[in-house]
């Protein structure tokens, strides 16, 4: 449904392009109109507002399935998930399509009929609502390499294994090669992908085809104490009694611990508008936490740092949502709350230091609505998302 109504809104805009006149907006066009990503692949769409001397030269850019393909607020572009059409038939096969959600069923089954392999993205003005569409098109064959786990938080002395996958519709059966830049951090097994924390540090492991054409990598942060580790992998069981949620009962997002995305593993901490798919509703006014007191010491020579992965989007055109992390002591507030910069709903790693103090600190995952809610907006979007919370001291 979301799909059809901004193909009306956006064909609606493309017919008036020609009315205006006073100086005023009378066309966007994209460069390039259509595209070819393999997974994972981004790449930067440039709008242009005509006349060059028009008032309003401010383009919003919308996909027309931000799941598959994600669009930021500058236009560039990623591939994040594979044609739906490929989906449904292997979904067939492995016998798993009933445990799906039924909105991702349909839109496999209804792809494949169509053989309908591109998503639309759109460069709308706000006011006018003159636009144009690019095609993003995923290439039969394309392939692309992913890692188990692109951060990870490690012990000295801590063993952890990562694993690769080359994400392809031609099977190539290459086999995959372990490296490590920096032996004297973290050392890596060049066959099973075995990391093991040697000294504190940072050390990027790399996974490498052996054609050597594909690569993906992991940091990997090695510390020296571990006060808190949260991965969300045992959902709202004995893992998370520590944690305090805020959900209002009168609101209708709400933080959630499911499977519906994850940076590693199956689970994360994410906003849901219906206990169980990530994604909000737009005309809904929310203000959710979720938080934990710790005691803590905390000194300039040696720190306690917060370090999460999250993503999170909040188009141009939109504006009404934000992801805040804040550390509340004794005294209030501690500094300023840090604002999430939407990530094109990409996971992103983020590190807070704490400055030197001793005492009970309560670190707070905050996510609001604000309902500024536009006619031509879609109602459902996807939510923030949390995962992989590790406080440590290094």
């Amino acid at each position: 449904m979301k799909k059809i109504a901004i193909y009306i809104i956006v064909a609606a805009a493309l017919q008036m392009a020609a009315c205006n006149k006073d100086g005023r907006v009378t066309g966007v066009s994209i460069e390039p109109r259509e595209v070819l990503l393999s997974l994972g692949e981004r790449m930067v769409l440039t709008a242009t507002v005509s006349p060059d001397n028009a008032t309003e030269q401010t383009v919003y850019w919308i996909s027309s399935d931000p799941d598959r393909v994600a669009v930021d607020d500058n236009g560039r572009i990623t591939l994040i998930r594979e044609w739906d059409g490929d989906n449904w038939m292997r979904w067939l096969e492995e016998g798993t399509w009933y445990d799906l959600p039924f909105e991702n069923i349909w839109a496999a089954w209804s792809e494949f009929i169509r053989g309908q392999r591109y998503v639309s993205i759109y460069a709308m003005t706000k006011e006018s609502l003159y636009g144009d569409e690019c095609r993003v098109w995923f290439i039969p064959g394309g392939s692309t390499l992913e890692v188990s786990e692109t951060n990870l938080t490690m012990e000295v002395g801590e063993k952890h294994t990562l694993s690769a996958h080359i994400y392809e519709l031609t099977p190539s059966n290459l086999s995959i090669t372990w490296s490590s830049n920096a032996p004297h951090i973290a050392t890596v097994d060049p066959i099973t992908g075995e990391v093991t924390a040697v000294a504190s540090g940072t050390a990027t492991i790399t996974a490498t085809t052996q054609d050597g054409n594909r690569r993906a990598s992991c940091r990997v942060s090695v510390i020296s104490e571990i006060l808190l580790k949260e991965d969300f992998e045992k959902g709202f069981g004995t893992l998370l009694a520590g944690w305090t949620f805020v959900n209002d009962g009168n609101y209708t997002n709400r933080w959630h611990v499911g499977t519906a995305t994850a940076s590693s593993g199956s689970r994360s901490c994410y906003i849901s508008n219906n206990n169980s798919g990530n994604r909000y509703s737009t005309n809904s006014v929310s203000e959710v936490h979720f938080f934990r007191d710790l005691n803590i010491v905390s000194t300039a020579e040696n720190p306690v740092i917060i370090s999460f992965d999250w993503k999170f989007e909040n188009p141009q055109y939109r504006r009404d949502s934000r992801l805040e992390v804040s550390i509340v002591g004794a005294e209030g507030l501690m500094g300023v709350p840090v604002i999430l910069v939407p990530s094109g709903y990409i996971w992103q790693r983020n590190e807070v230091t704490l400055p030197a103090m001793s005492g009970t600190i309560q670190v707070r995952f905050s996510w609001y609505n604000e309902n500024n809610y536009m006619s031509y907006a879609p109602l459902n979007e996807p939510g923030a998302a949390i995962d992989n919370i590790v406080i440590y001291r290094r």
